[in-house]
């Protein structure tokens, strides 16, 4: 069932329960590969989507799935489980920190804040890789507002795509913990900057 939304559809999940406490990995996927597909074709031709059913049926599962395929295809991926974002800069270095990882591969450690991004970002083996994008954290030297770096980390997104000639595809997983972390208002922001890109959709 495909019901037309915003940006995009949201797709009905239902059947067999998959294995609780992780995501479902790609051998624990069964019966779902018509709905695989059809994500693959949709986000790769960068329609947003959203995916709903009951807990515990194997959404995460299945995004992580859509995400290995589309980057087996050379499609930029990127994800954020929103369950574990505490707050609305936590949320833009989360999500700025997956998106860089499609130039600089995977970091060797956990960074938590915008000044430490920065500080990252400021290290040769980084910068060399991202100096053509002007990363926009280091606009003050006293920090971005949490706002101006969710924003940021939005637009570097879609800038990366653009330079380098890709599609985007983000995973925002628990999609409903944005009303804990910032309310209407962030939902209100994000329907704002995913309605302004050409280059990135969202799952």
């Amino acid at each position: 069932l495909c019901v037309r939304m915003t940006q995009g559809c949201a797709m009905s999940l239902e059947g067999p329960p998959f294995p609780v406490g992780v995501p479902a990995g790609p051998d624990d996927i069964i019966d779902r590969e018509e709905l695989l597909q059809e994500l693959v074709l949709r986000l790769g031709s960068g329609q947003s989507l959203m995916l709903a059913g009951p807990r515990r049926t194997g959404k995460s599962g299945i995004g992580h799935e859509v995400l290995r395929r589309l980057g087996a295809d050379g499609v930029y991926v990127a994800a954020v489980d929103l369950f574990h974002v505490t707050t609305v800069e936590d949320f833009a270095v989360r999500l700025l920190t997956s998106t860089l990882e499609n130039r600089t591969g995977p970091w060797a450690k956990a960074i938590r804040s915008i000044a430490a991004l920065r500080d990252a970002l400021s290290a040769l083996r980084l910068s060399a890789k991202v100096h053509d994008l002007e990363v926009g954290l280091s606009l003050s030297p006293h920090g971005l507002s949490a706002e101006d770096a969710l924003e940021v980390a939005f637009d570097m997104g879609e800038r990366l795509a653009e330079r380098d000639d890709r599609r985007l595809v983000v995973l925002l997983d628990e999609f409903q913990e944005v009303e804990r972390i910032g309310g209407p208002a962030l939902f209100r922001r994000l329907r704002a900057l995913m309605q302004s890109e050409t280059h990135t959709a969202y799952l």
